[in-house]
């Protein structure tokens, strides 16, 4: 997400986890639900904007793979991460 919001009109970046738990612990890994808060502040034409908002992450977990599932706002319980993108295989 940091990265998605980083762009060349951002002064002011940042993200703030609201809630972090772990999901599900089962023989073959584990789901992490994160919810962050973000705000930023834009320059563009000379004027200033500023805005902000939450995303949702979960994360599965084992010692062959990371899959991750994020979608917009706090939503509980989030995305399944198994339908998600790979992070570390």
């Amino acid at each position: 997400m940091w990265n998605e919001e980083l762009t060349n009109d951002t002064t002011e970046l940042a993200m703030t986890p609201a809630r972090t738990k772990i999901l599900n612990v089962t023989a073959t890994g584990f789901v992490v639900h994160l919810e962050v808060g973000f705000s930023k502040t834009l320059r563009r034409d000379g004027s200033e904007m500023s805005g902000g908002g939450f995303y949702t992450v979960n994360y599965f977990v084992n010692e062959t793979v990371i899959l991750r599932a994020q979608t917009a706002g706090q939503v509980r319980p989030g995305p399944n991460p198994r339908n998600g993108t790979v992070v570390e295989a």
